[in-house]
């Protein structure tokens, strides 16, 4: 009698240990998005081609995520992210390089990686403190974007156009692997972001980059009251130099982002400022925006216009970027939209025009690329 109680207490002691995990899981969700359009596109250039395609992500970037926390007690809980994109139009993951020193052109090792939670993936814990998080996430720069685009980098002529001129993409703009995050408590109005990137961890990579490549030092503060919006966000990036398919030390690039927002009823009025500054001054570029939005019942109009440059900002380095976007809700999940987009280059200038995920490509230095799409966007 006694060795069945034992060995029944063994099998109880057994099958908590095998269902404890499965019970920590019960505070999983898994989200996302679903996002596919048509567009009618012209590069702009003299003789540019017309292209008619479907695409994933002109609202927003498809994505699958799973989002899990865990109370600690005492007000703690342990948080998890991880989020990757995908085109819906054939079912692809998002080519990325996690690594960033992956991600160096010229150099082996230089190809994206279609693969992986390339949106978001990070790990932490949440309290009285605030965030804190370590893995891949956004920067502050992108939040304090996100805060103050009326478009909410999304359909054509949104605000991701800077990330054109920050001279390594919008991938390394709006995001940050091997960091970690700090996200404060809101007080008073008040939220602040510090973020610390350790870089390249490049074991494996041949060749290696310099010491210290890619560490990334953010901070981002936003305050929202009332109607009022204020937002900014500083960023220095460590960058390898390359020169004849070899790394050749380090530059330094360094980005600052500021706006402002006002809400009254159903109207919203945002607008900013942003500027990147590289070693060398040609590589400089500034953009400044305003725009709004206009709800009404289940529809949403939203206008940007942004004044972009290069370097000096000189005669012909300079580029108007228009984008007017249509979202009408047919549930909580679901919408339909409508989007257009242009933009006029200088003539020493070749922005393109920038929609969630496709982006059309200027046809030259002075051409003017525009698009028109229609699509269905569906969040889960």
């Amino acid at each position: 009698m006694i060795k069945n109680r034992q060995r029944a207490h063994r099998l109880r002691t057994l099958f908590s240990a095998l269902w404890a995990p499965t019970l920590a899981q019960a505070s999983v969700s898994v989200y996302g998005i679903a996002d596919v359009g048509i567009g009618f596109e012209k590069s702009g250039g003299p003789g540019g081609a017309k292209v008619t395609r479907l695409a994933s992500g002109y609202g927003s970037g498809s994505r699958l995520g799973f989002m899990g926390s865990e109370d600690l007690g005492g007000g703690l809980r342990s948080v998890f992210t991880l989020e990757s994109g995908f085109d819906i139009d054939t079912g692809t993951p998002k080519a990325y390089a996690g690594n960033p020193a992956s991600a160096t052109p010229a150099l082996p090792g230089g190809a994206m990686t279609p693969s992986g939670f390339n949106r978001r993936s990070h790990i932490g814990l949440s309290g009285a403190f605030g965030t804190l998080l370590a893995g891949r996430d956004y920067t502050p720069l992108f939040w304090t974007g996100a805060a103050t685009d009326p478009m909410n980098f999304s359909l054509y002529g949104n605000l991701q156009a800077i990330g054109a001129r920050s001279g390594t993409g919008i991938e390394r703009f709006g995001r940050v692997s091997n960091g970690v995050f700090y996200t404060s408590p809101t007080r008073n109005g008040f939220t602040a972001r510090l973020v610390y990137s350790l870089g390249s961890e490049s074991s494996g990579v041949d060749p290696a980059p310099p010491k210290g490549a890619n560490e990334l030092v953010a901070v981002g503060l936003q305050y929202n009251s009332g109607p009022w919006l204020l937002a900014g966000a500083h960023q220095r990036l460590k960058l390898p130099v390359v020169r004849a398919g070899a790394f050749d030390g380090l530059a330094t690039r360094k980005d600052l982002i500021v706006g402002a927002g006002y809400t009254t009823g159903s109207l919203s009025f945002s607008g900013g400022y942003f500027k990147v500054s590289h070693p060398t001054p040609q590589a400089d570029g500034r953009d400044i925006w305003i725009g709004g939005s206009w709800t009404s019942g289940p529809g949403k109009v939203s206008l940007l216009v942004q004044r972009l440059c290069h370097a000096s900002c000189s005669a012909g380095q300079t580029a108007t970027s228009y984008g007017i976007g249509y979202v009408y809700a047919l549930s909580r999940r679901s919408a339909l939209y409508a989007t257009t987009g242009k933009v006029k280059n200088g003539a020493k200038a070749s922005f393109p025009l920038a929609a969630g995920d496709p982006v059309v490509s200027a046809g030259g230095p002075g051409a003017a690329p525009q698009g028109i799409a229609f699509g269905i966007r569906s969040a889960f």
